[in-house]
């Protein structure tokens, strides 16, 4: 957008020839320092005027820098509503902090419970399987013993009851001779 425009100091002034400005081009982009254009602003680097020497008007006189006001003073009762919610803020940011800082050690002490669970269960899972492959054993041996008492049993039920003859013995080996020469001569 180009366009032209005039600097303040041509639009308000009465001595509009004595400085002799140029209109101020507006162009899309403007240069680096606006003074670069305004030949009475760089006019202006040059020495102070004199105010005896020469004869000017009100316009020549350098002006002086307006201060801008000083700020608003804040209000009060936004003063205390800061200092009340910083208050709660920071009580409640010490009693989260404080959770979480229990919270996290609960955790690490549990985390370290279960790494060092790994190994303790791969121990009791090797004692367990010890004890399985003992009681495997021991049941094979009772399960032996079980088979052999039962073929004796079925044995005895094969050749029957026995005569009472072959029951009857004595206390001593010498009687029992006796008695079995008894049964045989006496039969």
């Amino acid at each position: 957008m180009t366009g032209v425009a005039y600097s303040p100091s041509q639009v308000v002034g009465t001595n509009v020839t004595h400085r002799q400005q140029l209109p101020i081009t507006v162009d899309e982009h403007p240069p680096a320092s606006a003074a670069a254009l305004d030949p009475w602003q760089q006019s202006t680097a040059a020495p102070p005027l004199s105010l005896l020497d020469e004869d000017t008007t009100a316009d020549d006189t350098p002006r002086l820098p307006v201060q801008a006001a000083p700020p608003r003073p804040p209000n009060p009762e936004l003063l205390h509503l800061h200092a009340r919610v910083h208050e709660k803020l920071r009580a409640e940011l010490a009693s989260v902090s404080q959770a979480m800082t229990l919270d996290g050690e609960r955790l690490r002490a549990q985390q370290a419970d279960l790494l060092t669970g790994v190994p303790a269960i791969r121990d009791e899972m090797g004692r367990l399987e010890a004890v399985r492959d003992v009681c495997r054993g021991v049941a094979s041996r009772l399960r032996g013993a079980i088979q052999s008492a039962e073929r004796g049993v079925a044995e005895l039920k094969r050749k029957g009851d026995p005569p009472v003859d072959e029951l009857v013995c004595s206390t001593s080996i010498v009687h029992n001779q006796y008695v079995s020469r008894a049964l045989h001569v006496y039969p």
